[in-house]
């Protein structure tokens, strides 16, 4: 993502190829598991959220730590509500949104970790 992010910055565009496969493969064996993944990743891409915040339009909330972990619950909520919405075939598995929303969560304790780590 870096390397996007910095030859869009030196005036590179970047098309996307619907034909790159990219394969993450977190482990998944169990919901701690999920929820540790989410806030790991969180903790380093906050980082690069902030680091390119003008291109990212990275917003203030974002870049202290504890502004995200008071606004995790509505952070989390907000972003839960835009997956479902975005993706109306989505309801179908509405009993998801518990875990969806615990990953959200889990994602804003991570980035808070992750700025207040490497400030």
């Amino acid at each position: 993502m870096e390397f996007v992010l910095r030859a869009r910055l030196k005036g590179y565009r970047v098309h996307f190829a619907p034909g790159a496969v990219v394969s993450h493969d977190p482990e998944r064996t169990s919901v701690a598991a999920v929820l540790k993944n989410a806030s790991e990743h969180a903790s380093k891409t906050i980082l690069l959220r902030n680091k390119y915040g003008s291109l990212l339009h990275t917003p203030f909330v974002l870049r202290s730590p504890g502004l995200i972990l008071l606004a995790a619950p509505l952070i989390a909520l907000k972003i839960t509500l835009e997956i479902y919405g975005n993706n109306p075939g989505l309801a179908k598995y509405f009993w998801t949104a518990p875990l969806v929303y615990a990953q959200k969560l889990a994602w804003c304790w991570g980035a808070a970790r992750g700025l207040r780590e490497n400030t």
